[in-house]
């Protein structure tokens, strides 16, 4: 499960927001949002930057994800 501020990082990097400005929206540092983006994935098992967006992408328009790509 999720923590709300993890929650709050994933809507954000679906908005198309990088790193840092996540961090300045949210008034934390890069590297918390990298942590933060760290374990979404190893929670949600998706390995990497764009297998998050590749996720985000299909949970948007509907579909079943496999997060073993």
């Amino acid at each position: 499960m999720l923590s709300p501020r993890e929650v709050e990082v994933l809507k954000l990097v679906g908005k198309g927001l990088k790193s840092k400005e996540i961090a300045d929206e949210l008034y934390l540092s890069v590297r918390t949002i990298h942590s933060h983006r760290r374990k979404i994935c190893s929670k949600l098992n998706i390995k990497g930057r764009h297998g998050l967006v590749k996720w985000l992408l299909s949970v948007r328009n509907g579909g079943i994800s496999n997060t073993s790509d």
